[in-house]
């Protein structure tokens, strides 16, 4: 993996730490929605397990937990306060708000889901970049 990492004409670019490995595509070619590869090397007895996990740039994970945690709060705060309200039979129209916090966080998964299928094809590119370190067959895109 070090050999091919170190090729300049390859187009994923990475890092090893000890059994640690960040993969991600060229910086040229990265944008919002580009994936990133964690691999984590186990040595046992007498094979290597590799463990992967694909997920988006460290910004976009912290985003999105902002967003979800925001969103959340504020559902939660809304209801305490309607409930409270109705349940001492006064106004509760702040319930409406409920809808649209809902509605939010509706948008905020379907935007992930798209943002997904952006990276689609950068995702099949690191994956193929490893499967070509270890020998193994390919994917297609």
């Amino acid at each position: 993996m070090r050999d091919l990492l170190g090729r300049s004409d390859s187009e994923v670019m990475g890092k090893m730490v000890k059994e640690h490995v960040y993969l991600s595509v060229q910086p040229e070619e990265e944008h919002f929605w580009s994936p990133h590869l964690t691999l984590e090397l186990i040595e046992g007895d007498q094979n290597l397990e590799i463990r992967g996990l694909f997920g988006p740039s460290p910004h976009v994970w912290l985003l999105y937990t902002f967003i979800y945690a925001l969103l959340g709060f504020f559902a939660f705060i809304v209801l305490i306060i309607g409930g409270s309200r109705w349940n001492l039979g006064m106004s509760a129209g702040i319930l409406w708000f409920f809808p649209v916090i809902a509605s939010l966080v509706i948008m905020a998964y379907l935007t992930a889901k798209a943002g997904q299928k952006l990276g689609r094809t950068q995702m099949y590119l690191l994956y193929n970049f490893l499967m070509d370190s270890i020998g193994e067959q390919r994917i297609k895109e």
